[in-house]
């Protein structure tokens, strides 16, 4: 092999490697809205399916309202440490980190629009949710259908996020995050969960105690009328009967 084909081989090593280890192997994994109690506690958590996708520095998050037009960008300034195979970067308002316990990678603001709207990791992956009604976007930034959409089978109360409760991307059965996972459409790829935050540290948040039944709102309870009966508009596990009833809290 001549010296001048070898030069050339490791020139287009060093331009192409970053291109398949970089930042854009990884999907949005949980999108969270706040609770009852704390309506700006909200993130998202992003989740590698690659090693060596922690190059995110100037790469952003953003937000998208119900019609798609982006409403709020949230930029990376640095890279995060944990470059590892199903590593996880948790973009959070202060209120979430508080919350939860758990320390943002990214901080962002209390801005998902629950009724409906999208959320974005550059043109890597989007989800968008409820009443989204904006561009379906294309490739692995499309979304289909919304998840949680008005109307649809199995949607959970009139739509979009609800309080208290994560929209989760199913996994499959090994609960390894792959690819093959994302069908860009996200009334197929995400279902309604309790919030499991972790951050780039592999750190777990903490989700906080709640006493369903004792009157007080608490934790990520959506209500709490003094009981724990079903039959009426709180339920036995203080969750509203229709989620999207009431926004205070109490009956």
């Amino acid at each position: 092999m001549s010296m001048l084909r070898v030069v050339l081989l490791a020139l287009l090593a060093c331009v192409a490697g970053p291109a398949f280890s970089a930042f854009h192997l990884m999907k949005i994994v949980e999108v969270f809205p706040g609770t009852a109690l704390r309506p700006d506690a909200q993130y998202v958590v992003l989740q590698m399916y690659n090693s060596g996708q922690n190059q995110v520095m100037g790469h952003n998050v953003q937000v998208f309202d119900a019609a798609g037009n982006q409403t709020n960008s949230f930029a990376f300034l640095g890279n995060v440490p944990n470059g590892s195979n199903q590593a996880r970067i948790f973009i959070a308002t202060a209120d979430a980190a508080t919350f939860f316990a758990l320390t943002a990678d990214l901080v962002m603001l209390p801005v998902l629009p629950r009724a409906g709207g999208k959320v974005c990791f550059d043109s890597i992956d989007c989800v968008a949710w409820g009443n989204y009604t904006g561009p379906a976007g294309t490739g692995d930034a499309g979304i289909n259908t919304p998840f949680n959409r008005p109307g649809q089978v199995g949607t959970i109360g009139t739509g979009g996020l609800v309080s208290g409760r994560s929209a989760l991307r199913s996994l499959g059965g090994d609960g390894v995050l792959q690819n093959s996972d994302d069908t860009n459409n996200s009334s197929v790829d995400f279902s309604i969960g309790l919030p499991a935050p972790r951050n780039n540290a592999a750190g777990l948040g903490v989700v906080p105690a709640n006493n369903c039944g004792n009157g007080t709102v608490e934790g990520l309870e959506q209500c709490d009328d003094n009981n724990q009966n079903n039959g009426d508009a709180c339920s036995a596990d203080c969750l509203f009967v229709n989620p999207f009833v009431f926004s205070d809290g109490f009956e």
